[in-house]
């Protein structure tokens, strides 16, 4: 993923380039690949981020459907259990 970049220093250059010229054309060249291999993987980053925020925020509301849901289930349950269990005795529960 990452990129090692080796500095080497020359003193002379080729025919139309001062010394070191080459090393600096051939550094600014790494340096801007770099730089855009940066800029992918920092947009993959974000994209990564955004994704994920969105699998939370289903999480969470699946989970508050699922907490409402169960909620009920055990409210039902509950007053199910309450009407079987007093119906026999309690006139009341029984007229119901």
């Amino acid at each position: 993923m990452f990129k090692k970049v080796v500095i080497v220093s020359g003193l002379e250059g080729g025919p139309g380039v001062g010394p070191g010229g080459e090393d600096l054309i051939t550094l600014e060249a790494e340096i801007t690949e770099l730089q855009r291999e940066n800029a992918r993987v920092e947009s993959k980053k974000m994209k990564r981020r955004t994704d994920i925020t969105a699998m939370e925020a289903q999480l969470r509301h699946g989970d508050k459907v699922s907490i409402h849901k169960n909620s009920q289930v055990l409210f039902d349950f509950k007053t199910h259990f309450f009407k079987e269990s007093f119906q026999h005795t309690s006139p009341i529960c029984a007229k119901q």
